[in-house]
């Protein structure tokens, strides 16, 4: 049995910004326990959602109070927040994009010239 104080503490971490383990361990119970506790109690489920939207609710306060004097901050935000809109691709993304380009482009070459247009083949040119 887990005791409020326990619980309390468990709570505070989440709201700090600690995972679900660390809060877990913070408060001195498993994780197993935790799972078991969130399936089947729906106001301890609840007081979870809480404490960590009370600490997402807290950096973005902090973040807009920091773009009032920084551009920075506000570009940050708008980034993670609106990822298709205002963030640039990753290098995984750019490389994807190109080759996908490439097997477009020999796909169209290909289909003049009567080559292959095999799954394995097209792997292949795109990576060379």
């Amino acid at each position: 049995m887990v005791k409020t104080e326990q619980l309390d503490i468990f709570f505070e971490g989440l709201k700090s910004g600690l995972n679900i383990l660390d809060s877990s361990v913070l408060g001195g119970f498993s994780r197993d326990l935790y799972y078991k506790r969130i399936g089947s109690d729906p106001e301890f489920k609840t007081r979870v959602d809480k404490a960590i939207i009370t600490f997402k609710h807290e950096q973005i306060q902090t973040i807009r109070k920091a773009s009032s004097g920084s551009w920075q901050a506000s570009a940050w935000l708008l980034e993670r927040k609106f990822k298709d809109e205002f963030s640039l691709p990753t290098a995984t993304e750019r490389g994807l994009v190109e080759r996908l380009e490439k097997i477009e482009a020999r796909l169209n070459g290909d289909k003049l010239n009567g080559a292959s247009t095999n799954r394995k083949d097209l792997d292949a040119a795109a990576i060379n």
